[in-house]
């Protein structure tokens, strides 16, 4: 995944704003991977601020597998759960986009929601 904008905003602001476009997919609160999801964004947030613009998702998921410590096997299922139960064709709607909705790309398409590089969504 490249990233190319800094994100200027506080850990804090962040956190809500990502609440907020969970809110807007009907995530679960409850299930391990919501957590997991918000944990991976901060860390590719701080990752982009740090000047890294090439990250890659096994890092992402090494980084939320320590941090709740798990596989990273499971730190991918726990949050491919979450957009499954979501709804994948829901979470496309919503985002305006046609193809296939992994985890590299949902967390894609919400990097570039919090950069503001494309406001056409949530």
């Amino acid at each position: 995944m490249e990233i190319r904008s800094k994100i200027n905003k506080t850990e804090e602001e962040l956190d809500v704003e990502i609440k907020n476009i969970f809110r807007s997919l009907e995530f679960k609160s409850y299930y391990k991977g919501y957590g997991m999801w918000i944990t991976a964004i901060l860390y590719v947030a701080s990752s982009v601020n740090k000047g890294e613009t090439n990250i890659k998702m096994m890092n992402v998921y090494k980084f939320v597998s320590k941090k709740y410590h798990s596989s990273l096997y499971q730190a991918e299922r726990d949050m491919r759960y979450v957009l499954e139960k979501a709804g994948k064709e829901r979470i496309k709607e919503i985002f305006n986009v046609s193809y296939k909705i992994s985890n590299i790309s949902f967390l894609n398409l919400i990097i570039e929601k919090i950069t503001n590089q494309n406001d056409n969504y949530c």
